[in-house]
């Protein structure tokens, strides 16, 4: 991935899915979607599935807010967009859905990638990356992280879909959705130069959170999908329309 989230990919991208006219859908239907994008057939096996309701019960647990533990339940439908790649995004879709969930990291494109990222020899395929070497940075001190450009993942996505449909959900579950994977920011202490005194607080509430949903892949495998789908199938009804906008 690090080779392509460049400032124009980004954009591209941005104007490719930001429309959400490729379909419409409830949650249920697009889960399905998901489903058959990583080759599961059935929901009660889904290691996905599992994924999501494993995360979102453990912030259940936790005593979390229903609102936040419905984000961390969505998050795995932000690959959604994989559904409509074409040449210029493909390679996005080798990925595969464990590595999007639990393993991916993001930075602030435009910007030299922090040596503190997982297998930093590979910055240099990201010609943003080198043009930022040499030039030092661009983005402005405390211009507030909500105004970052990062890479396109399923989390930016899933944070586009649910800013733009009529979602009832605050603006600090949305902030999960787009942060969860920008562990350059709240893991490796990356960015703090451009945070606003507010994101600082943003940084330490999901720092907590991200070690709540840290679940164990023997959490995920022996988790029962119909003890626990309904409940939050019921949290969708409650913050989200029947249909969105993908």
């Amino acid at each position: 991935m690090r080779k392509y989230q460049t400032t124009n990919f980004v954009n591209n991208q941005m104007a490719k899915y930001g429309s959400l006219q490729h379909a419409q859908m409830s949650v249920s239907e697009a889960c399905k979607c998901v489903m058959q994008l990583t080759g599961d057939s059935d929901q009660e096996e889904s290691w996905m599935i599992k994924y999501m309701l494993a995360t979102a019960s453990a912030v259940k647990e936790d005593g979390h807010p229903d609102w936040l533990q419905l984000a961390v339940f969505l998050r795995a439908l932000g690959m959604l967009f994989l559904c409509w790649t074409d040449d210029d995004n493909a390679a996005l879709r080798s990925i595969s859905a464990q590595e999007w969930l639990t393993k991916n990291s993001t930075w602030v494109v435009g910007e030299a990638i922090p040596s503190s990222i997982e297998c930093p020899k590979m910055n240099k395929l990201n010609v943003d990356h080198c043009n930022a070497e040499e030039a030092g940075r661009g983005t402005a001190r405390h211009c507030g992280i909500q105004n970052v450009t990062l890479p396109w993942t399923p989390d930016e996505y899933l944070y586009l879909v649910l800013s733009h449909n009529r979602t009832t959900l605050p603006a600090e579950a949305l902030d999960i959705v787009r942060f969860w994977s920008f562990r350059t920011w709240y893991e490796q202490d990356n960015y703090d130069e451009l945070c606003s005194p507010q994101d600082m607080d943003t940084k330490e509430w999901i720092i907590s959170l991200a070690e709540v949903a840290a679940v164990s892949a023997d959490t995920v495998q022996n988790l029962d999908v119909n003890d626990e789908l309904q409940y939050y199938l019921q949290l969708v009804e409650k913050y989200l329309p029947e249909t969105l906008h993908w």
